[in-house]
């Protein structure tokens, strides 16, 4: 496992610490068109040797996305048969 920054164990615990804090929270299902920033680590994650990496600030790619998401841009759900 390759950690950059925080412990694994810090990071796994902040989530848990941040629903704790409200008394009720919904989980939904989000297709990946509706969010590329978190689709777009689990493709490249595919492609690593190792199992885990923890990165301390989004990659240049990340930030391109949220640039995108932020002027509105519209991705087509796509279906193959």
């Amino acid at each position: 496992m390759e950690i950059v920054g925080q412990s694994a164990q810090e990071l796994h615990l902040q989530p848990r610490l941040l629903l704790a804090q409200e008394s009720r929270w919904t989980l939904k299902h989000q297709y990946w068109e509706a969010n590329k920033v978190a689709d777009l680590p689990a493709k490249r994650a595919t492609h690593l040797d190792k199992k885990c990496r923890i990165l301390q600030q989004p990659t240049e790619e990340v930030f391109e996305l949220l640039e995108q998401d932020r002027r509105g841009t519209s991705w087509a759900r796509t279906f193959f048969v």
